[in-house]
Order: C-alpha cells, then sequence, then structure tokens
C-alpha cells in the first residue's frame, strides 16, 4: 500500500503554484502542487498530517490545470488500476496567493471511474468542520470495494460555509493500492 505523504519532494516555498506533483508513487496528480508547512503548531491554519510537505489544488492550479484528481492513465504508466482507501484534507479559503492561512469548513466530493468500464461511482462527500484554531486534518475513509480498480478519482471542494470564498483543498497522506500490467 501506497501513503503518499509528498515529503521526499522538492517545493518553491515562495510559489507552491510553480511545483505541480506531476507522478508521484505510480500515479499522475493533476491540479495539485506541492507545499511545505511547518510541524510547528500555528494559531491560524490547520495542521498537515505529516510535515514537511502537503499538496494544494486552489485557484492558480484550477485556473491552470481544472479539475483535481489522481490517475494511473498517463504516457509510460504500468499501472493498470488502483484501490483507493483514504486521504487526509484540510480547506480554507484561498486568498489569491495560493497560501493557506486560515481554516474554514467545506465539504469535498470524490468521484471513481473503474479501470475496465469507466463507469462512475461516487461521488461520496467528506465534510471538514474545524471547531478550534489549528485544527488537525481530517481522515476522509473511502468505502471498499465501491473505490477499488479504478483508473481515475476526482476531488472537488466547494465553496467554504461560512466564508463563501473558493477553497484550498489540502491532502496528505494519501493511501492506495496498485495494480501492475
Amino acid at each position: 500500500m501506497f501513503n503518499s505523504d509528498f515529503d521526499n519532494l522538492k517545493s518553491n516555498a515562495v510559489l507552491p503554484e510553480l511545483s505541480p506533483v506531476g507522478i508521484y508513487n505510480g500515479l499522475f496528480w493533476n491540479s495539485f502542487s506541492i507545499v511545505p508547512v511547518s510541524d510547528v503548531p500555528v494559531s491560524v491554519g490547520f495542521r498537515a498530517h505529516s510535515p514537511p510537505n502537503q499538496i494544494d489544488n486552489g485557484i492558480p492550479e484550477r485556473a491552470t490545470n481544472g479539475t483535481a484528481y489522481i490517475t494511473s492513465t498517463y504516457s509510460g504508466s504500468n499501472v493498470t488500476s488502483f484501490d483507493f482507501t483514504g486521504f487526509f484534507f484540510g480547506c480554507a479559503p484561498d486568498l489569491v496567493t495560493g497560501e493557506v492561512t486560515l481554516f474554514d469548513n467545506c465539504t469535498v466530493a470524490v468521484t471513481g471511474f473503474k479501470a475496465e468500464t469507466n463507469q462512475k461511482v461516487g461521488p461520496v462527500k467528506f465534510k471538514f468542520e474545524p471547531s478550534k484554531l489549528s485544527p488537525p486534518m481530517v481522515f476522509a475513509k473511502l468505502p471498499s470495494p465501491l473505490f477499488d480498480g479504478l483508473n481515475k478519482a476526482t476531488f472537488v471542494p466547494t465553496a467554504a460555509t461560512t466564508t463563501g470564498k473558493t477553497q484550498i483543498l489540502a491532502l496528505d497522506n494519501v493511501q492506495y493500492n496498485v495494480t501492475y500490467s
């Protein structure tokens, strides 16, 4: 099983949107950027599950690359499918700079596509509802076998429930198994 924590990837600390994830641990990560985070608790903002990195999808990434998704279908891939089991996530208002400085309530909808039939499964929705300053990311467990045998999974965050602002979706420790050809 992969537990993709992105901690061995390099990021542009000033402009994280210039650090796309690309291919990592057998999957292609579309519309996600590598963002360095601190392991020191902060007074505002959520805490990454496992510093020093998380990945973000915000206004700059969506404007350039569209919907955030992971896929096993890319040039040179030897992965035929993946079983998507879960991920840690948090949300924040996108303050145009792409930096996470506050946290906010949100919902993320995850939709899968079966490798053999391209059948759509889901969406399954998960809520991030922090009740204190510097909340931890929450774990989203995907239902098995519904999210087994995928070739693609999309992530769509909603607008913030309290501010109405577009969301940055941050992920860490994404868990999945891959099947190789």
